[in-house]
């Protein structure tokens, strides 16, 4: 076999090597996002609520004496808030993670708006 031949060889051993770590940092990355959460709580600590990772509203726990402190509307828009608040921190969170795995300048947004574009830019990342 020739230099090059060899070379090449050398070279696909690399990016197989290099795709299986890819594959396992994202299975990793997906068994995380499956459980990942966030809890937003109220200044005076009588509410809060927890999001998940998908966008799913994971619980909402309200102190037994919230209902002396919040008129019914106000509650909810609390509520409303809380809820924003935590998708946003979730949002951020999703985004450290996605560019652990995939370089600091993959942007998640990209995911939904043009899934192919954001894996092209990925492998181009990874593999140059």
């Amino acid at each position: 076999m020739s230099n090059q031949g060899e070379h090449m060889d050398d070279r696909i051993a690399r990016l197989v090597g290099d795709l299986d770590q890819m594959q396992g940092r994202i299975r990793r990355l997906r068994a995380e996002l499956d459980t990942l959460e966030t809890t937003v709580e109220s200044n005076d600590t009588l509410v809060a609520v927890t999001m998940r990772a998908d966008g799913s509203l994971a619980g909402i726990r309200l102190a037994p004496d919230v209902y002396r402190a919040y008129e019914p509307a106000d509650l909810a828009g609390t509520i409303t808030i809380l809820a924003s608040l935590a998708s946003a921190r979730l949002g951020d969170a999703l985004a450290e993670r996605y560019q652990r795995v995939f370089g600091t300048g993959f942007e998640p947004a990209t995911i939904d708006r043009d899934p192919d574009g954001a894996l092209r830019d990925a492998a181009r990342h990874l593999f140059g």
